[in-house]
């Protein structure tokens, strides 16, 4: 029945990339220390995100693919 899945690479997956962006963020000295300073941080980060940043996430997409196919579907250095 598992094999019926789809598979969920994170190495293929480009918001996946933004999501990690996002994590580093909030570990950026000074952490944040409340709720609100938190909430803040991931807002400026999310607000720094370009359409550059997601349309080279797209465009590394197929380099992503190949890099999985190359390697039989295991980690890739994405």
């Amino acid at each position: 029945m598992w094999k019926d899945w789809p598979g969920n690479s994170p190495d293929l997956n480009p918001i996946e990339h933004l999501w990690a962006r996002l994590q580093d963020s909030v570990f950026r000295s000074p952490r944040p220390k409340t709720r609100e300073q938190l909430i803040l941080r991931v807002q400026e980060e999310w607000a720094a995100v370009t359409q550059e940043d997601t349309a080279n996430l797209v465009e590394s997409f197929k380099s992503r693919v190949n890099e999985c196919a190359v390697k039989n579907g295991l980690h890739t250095h994405y």
